[in-house]
Parts: C-alpha cells; structure tokens; sequence
C-alpha cells in the first residue's frame, strides 16, 4: 500500500459519500455535521499519495480542508486535466 510520514487530512465531504470515508479510512473520525449536507472528517493516513486518489475519484463530493500541500496537489492535478477536456 502507500507509505510515508503520518499525515493528518481534513475533508469537507458531501453527507451522501460518509460511508465511503470510511470503508476507505476505517480510523476516520466525525468532527462536525452541517446541516445534513456535508460532514467534516480527519482522516489519518500514510504519505498522500492514496487519499490524492481517492479524492479525486470522489469528483465534486470532497473538499480537502487541510493540509494546503494536498489542496495545492488536487488544484494542479485539476487544472492540467482541464487542459486535456479543452
């Protein structure tokens, strides 16, 4: 699987996926629930080169909070796909 330092991941995540959060992140935890429409998670993870994926198959379900390393990962690999749609 993926390896790396432990890092600590929070998402925004549409309140219809919660329990995919955590199939893919058993150790989730539930930090807030906004009106029944998003859930804010820590996700504990191994190197971010897993959850990167599994952010981007979520589509526009999944916000990353934090950390701004991840953030700025997901804009860039957003943009260049952009660049192949156009």
């Amino acid at each position: 699987m993926f390896t790396g330092e432990e890092v600590t991941v929070k998402l925004r995540v549409d309140s219809s996926i919660e329990e995919y959060v955590y199939r893919a992140f058993p150790t989730a935890q539930k930090i807030n629930v906004y009106k029944g429409k998003y859930t804010i998670f820590d996700v504990k993870v191994l190197g971010m080169d897993g959850i990167l994926f599994w952010i981007l198959g979520q589509q526009d379900r999944v916000k990353v909070i934090s950390p701004e390393e991840l953030r700025n990962k997901v804009k860039d690999i957003i943009f260049r796909m952009t660049k192949i749609y156009k």
